[in-house]
């Protein structure tokens, strides 16, 4: 039995470090970070430089007071000073290590070695644990570890009390992912109680003790927000359009196509007959906190991105199990030798439904960080326009723009404390879209913007290459790279 156990950890430490190199691979495709990582560079650099975060923001016109959580910025201050190099490698580190709970929440279901590292190939390969964070410094993925090792640790929670408090406020002062452990234990609670299980009162009082220390120091953090915002802050008092996109609501294609047909299927399957077949207390951590998660998306209060990498981490588990109960099923039956084929039939749907997409959907990620010709481009910003300019920018370049030219953007991806932000996008949209001087003049003026940057993001998300005004008169232009250029608003209302 031990030299069975000390085979199966050297197993699952060669597939994580494996995962581990494809990823950093993938990675080495662009020098870049993706465009929502450059905030939390200037606040790693605020915490060098002045030993605090970036509390306070000069360089966003509409977004001054940046209202976060910096645990992750001082973290990641940390570990930089080793190398830079850990803006790449800490966030794809986390993202592998996040299949070590996998592993062993399966182990507990499964019993099986074979089973669980099953579930451990299914969760690191799927599509949105694969793709996402390849080269995004971000908290949540030490926070998706945090979540699964404190379910793992709900299995006996006699012996682990201690660590699961230890992970919870360390989890809280991190991420809102807390409230997901809040929900999936009064998700496991309701299922305990529901079967006739009994009930361990340290679960009743992790929960109370998770939901008021969560909300007490959520409240503490975003009061100002939560006054200004009021239930638009659960959405970050995100545009409409924005909101729509990254708290898009779960479907049935969504699940197939972003988990893979395997994991899915055979995720419901696993799930199915734990509850109702062989009623497995073990796994009520498990279930528990899919359902709570899948309700969250229903209800959009989760990012839809977040919540599959959470799902498919989870019915990757469940997954393993439903094919332990598959393949015990087909060997007691009249053709055992169909095992075989079945196998093979699971490959050719893994390869095709699993691994392909994922290596094509990482590739995408890569695409979209900024290229170096956009680089160059906000480099030379800082030399073509004055200190004390405003320069409008797509929403998504934002943070880049800030970063590597030292000016000042009108917004970015932070709406909170933004009174009119559904406004603010739709005149975005009407400046980089407009046909006449008089309309890009007006909302110079009312939101007083001084230059207009058109770059390889606008003209991926307007489909152009520039603004569809020639005025040299009001809207001179000048190239900052190949691709990208800068106009400056030279008239008044009252002049044109």
């Amino acid at each position: 039995m031990a030299r069975r156990v000390r085979w199966e950890y050297i197993i699952l430490a060669v597939l994580l470090v494996a995962l581990f190199w494809v990823r950093m691979e993938i990675s080495a495709g662009t020098e870049s970070l993706s465009y929502d990582s450059y905030l939390v560079l200037r606040s790693v650099n605020s915490i060098h430089e002045t030993g605090s975060h970036l509390a306070e923001d000069s360089l966003s016109v509409l977004s001054p007071a940046r209202v976060r959580t910096p645990v992750f910025d001082y973290i990641l201050a940390a570990l930089t000073l080793i190398t830079p190099a850990m803006y790449k490698i800490l966030p794809n580190l986390f993202m592998v290590l996040l299949l070590i709970p996998v592993y062993f929440l399966a182990r507990q279901i499964t019993k099986s070695p074979a089973a669980s590292l099953i579930s451990v190939v299914l969760a690191g390969t799927g599509e949105f644990i694969f793709s996402s964070y390849l080269n995004t410094p971000s908290a949540t993925p030490l926070a998706a570890i945090l979540l699964l090792a404190i379910i793992a640790m709900l299995g006996d929670p006699a012996k682990y009390l201690e660590w699961i408090i230890a992970l919870t406020l360390l989890l809280t002062f991190l991420h809102p992912l807390i409230f997901l452990v809040v929900l999936s234990l009064l998700v496991i609670i309701l299922l305990l109680k529901l079967e006739g299980f009994g009930m361990d009162s340290r679960i009743n009082e992790l929960f109370f003790f998770t939901l008021l220390i969560a909300i007490w120091f959520y409240v503490l953090i975003y009061k100002n927000a939560l006054f200004a915002d009021g239930l638009r802050l659960i959405w970050q008092n995100l545009p409409v359009q924005y909101a729509a996109s990254r708290f898009e609501s779960v479907t049935l294609l969504s699940a197939l196509y972003g988990m893979g047909v395997i994991t899915f299927l055979f995720g419901i399957l696993g799930a199915y007959h734990v509850l109702f077949e062989s009623r497995m207390k073990a796994s009520f951590g498990v279930v528990g906190a899919s359902f709570a998660i899948g309700v969250a998306m229903l209800l959009r209060l989760v990012e839809f991105r977040i919540g599959m990498l959470l799902l498919t981490a989870l019915l990757s588990i469940l997954a393993g199990y439903g094919l332990l109960v598959s393949t015990r099923y087909l060997r007691k039956t009249k053709l055992p030798w169909a095992v075989y084929p079945f196998g093979i039939f699971v490959v050719f749907l893994f390869v095709f439904t699993a691994l392909l997409p994922a290596l094509s959907a990482a590739n995408n990620q890569i695409m979209q960080a900024p290229s170096a010709d956009d680089v160059t481009a906000f480099r030379a910003l800082k030399s073509m326009v004055p200190q004390n300019a405003v320069v409008l920018t797509t929403v998504r370049e934002a943070w880049a723009v800030q970063y590597f030219s030292q000016r000042r953007t009108l917004a970015d991806a932070d709406f909170l404390l933004v009174s009119n932000a559904d406004e603010l996008v739709s005149d975005t949209h009407a400046v980089y879209t407009g046909r006449f001087t008089t309309g890009v003049v007006d909302k110079s003026e009312k939101w007083e913007f001084s230059h207009i940057l058109f770059s390889g993001d606008a003209a991926r998300q307007y489909d152009r290459v520039g603004i569809q005004i020639t005025d040299e008169v009001c809207l001179p232009s000048k190239s900052l790279s190949v691709r990208a250029k800068v106009y400056t608003v030279a008239c008044r209302g009252v002049e044109k």
